[in-house]
Order: structure tokens, then C-alpha cells, then sequence
């Protein structure tokens, strides 16, 4: 499945063996809670995605602690790194890894794509952690902290308007198909999840839950591109008012 491949493509090579060994029934929250951690970590870091994602491990295994477990060739224990019950880290004394930054794009962009991609680059952040509070909420068995990251996914709609204005650019066109389908999707799951929880649905809990994981998966492999435009951002800006 999707999940699958993104796991294939982003998870190192202890997380797939972990992964691929769950039972169908664990698998959706065994990625959930790799990809979220994963990207706790290298949030904390302050790299974003620019950091590799294969060069650490995390725990992703139901009811297995929450830990980093390896960082480059440094086992977790030695690395100074710790995640929080949470699934947040908690850093040693700095020292992010870094990357170079790719350049811009040959075709300078429009000046929506450059209002859009900024806006969409903001927005990662509030949807990173809706998506961190909705995997502690589940690890933890709390429907109040699941309907609380369900309250503010709800409203990811709004950021619909930057994939109308990125569209037009045709380097980004493709992708803004992407994101207008998850972000729809997203927004939808989460406001089921909000009523059922509400309502004390079970079934309605469980079934918005898993369409609100499948819309997490579908996010997460636009990420890479969105992290690769958003630090071509200030170069942009600057092409465009020369």
C-alpha cells in the first residue's frame, strides 16, 4: 500500500524490518507513530526534511516505550536524545546535523506560487503537531487529547486557497493536486473524529481515525517536495523583485 512505500522510502532499515513484521491490523498506527516520531525528532533538530530520515531509528512497536533507539552510527543510549512520554524529544546540549539546501528552480516563480508555497511551509508546522498530538492521543488510549488534534486539523481547509494559487504554476501542478486531496481529506476525517468523539461513537471514533491516518500518509509524501521549495522561498523572493 501507500504506507508501504513511503515506509520503504523514508524508514531506515531497522524501522522497515520492524514495520513489515507487524500484523495488517498494527501496521496503520505502527507508521503513524514511526513518521511522527520521526519527524518530532529532526523538528527538534531544526532541519526539517533535509535531514535524512534513514539515518535514526525510532521505537514504532504497540505498546513498546517511546525512544530513540539510534542516531547516524551512535546507539540511542549514548546519543544525549530522549523522547518524552509524548513522542516529543528531548534534546542534549544542540548540535543539528545539517544539509545543503537545494537551489531554485531554473523558471522563477510566480509570485502566488512563491505567496503560496510560504503559506504551505507555515502551515507544516500546526499540522506536524496536530499530527504528534493525535499519535500521543491514540499511544495513550486519551480521546480528549485525539478530539483536541482533531479540533485544530478541522480547520486545514483554509489552506486549500494556496493550492488554487500554486496550480497555475506548472512545475507545481501536480503537487497541488496532491495537497488539495489530503488537506480535503484531513479536514473531513477530522471533523468526523471530532463529532464521533463527541457523541461517544466508537465505531464513528475508530473509522475517522483511520481515514484521518490515511490522509497523514497521504500528506507525508508531499513533504519532501514542500520542505525542498519552502528553502527556495527567500531566493524567489528576491528573483522576483530584481
Amino acid at each position: 500500500g501507500n504506507a508501504d512505500n513511503i515506509a520503504s522510502r523514508f524508514f531506515s532499515a531497522a524501522e522497515n524490518e520492524a514495520y513489515h513484521a507487524l500484523a495488517p491490523a498494527d501496521k496503520p498506527l505502527g507508521f503513524l507513530t514511526c513518521w511522527t516520531r520521526k519527524e518530532a525528532f529532526i523538528k527538534a533538530l531544526g532541519d526539517g526534511l533535509t535531514y535524512s530520515l534513514r539515518d535514526f531509528d525510532v521505537s514504532l512497536l504497540p505498546h513498546e516505550p517511546a525512544e530513540i533507539l539510534r542516531v547516524g552510527e551512535t546507539p540511542g543510549v549514548e546519543c544525549g536524545w530522549s523522547l518524552r512520554a509524548n513522542g516529543r524529544p528531548t534534546p542534549p546540549a544542540p548540535t543539528p546535523a545539517s544539509s545543503a539546501a537545494p537551489g531554485p528552480l531554473a523558471t522563477p516563480w510566480t509570485g502566488n506560487a512563491v505567496l503560496g508555497i510560504e503559506a504551505m511551509g507555515v502551515a507544516d508546522g500546526e499540522i506536524r503537531q496536530g499530527i504528534n498530538d493525535f499519535n500521543a492521543g491514540v499511544e495513550a488510549g486519551d480521546p480528549e487529547l485525539m478530539l483536541q488534534a482533531a479540533k485544530g486539523l478541522s480547520g486545514v481547509d483554509v489552506l486549500l486557497a494556496n493550492a488554487d494559487r500554486i496550480e497555475p504554476f506548472e512545475p507545481m501542478r501536480e503537487f497541488a493536486a496532491a495537497y488539495r486531496e489530503a488537506i480535503s481529506q484531513m479536514s473531513a476525517a477530522a471533523k468526523e473524529l471530532e463529532a464521533a468523539i463527541e457523541a461517544g461513537d466508537g465505531p464513528g471514533t475508530t473509522a475517522a481515525s483511520r481515514e484521518l491516518i490515511d490522509s497523514f500518509t497521504k500528506y507525508a509524501t508531499i513533504q519532501g517536495q514542500l520542505a525542498e521549495w519552502v528553502v527556495q522561498v527567500p531566493e524567489q523572493k528576491r528573483i522576483l523583485v530584481r
